[in-house]
């Protein structure tokens, strides 16, 4: 629910739906993954502890990995706009942008936030 929600916040309008829908098409085409590895640990290995370890570990690696990202991410600019944290927000937006906080292109999302 939160990886939506923060890809939303931080997307450009014009970008939105599409990142979003990349998104759930990512997390569906993970999920059916993780039902063909169950699927090759029942076919292929002995009914015992490992086949059990395998198909709970696996998933951990991207979930591990994903964890470890989240901690350097900021908090999006709508959210601090709404917090009246308004030159934080200018500032997480023109970085998230990889532009100055002067562009124009910047001033005028920023704007349209609040």
């Amino acid at each position: 629910v939160v990886a939506p929600l923060y890809l939303s916040e931080i997307a450009k309008a014009k970008n939105r739906g599409m990142i979003v829908s990349v998104y759930m098409v990512v997390l569906l085409t993970t999920l059916m993954l993780g039902f063909f590895i169950s699927y090759a640990a029942r076919r292929t290995m002995a009914s015992n502890r490992k086949q059990y370890r395998v198909v709970l570990a696996v998933p951990q690696i991207p979930v591990g990995i994903a964890l470890f990202c989240s901690l350097f991410l900021h908090d999006t600019p709508r959210w601090l706009a709404s917090k009246n944290r308004h030159d934080e927000a200018l500032i997480v937006l023109a970085r998230l942008r990889n532009m100055s906080m002067e562009d124009p292109e910047v001033q005028s999302e920023y704007r349209e936030m609040q």
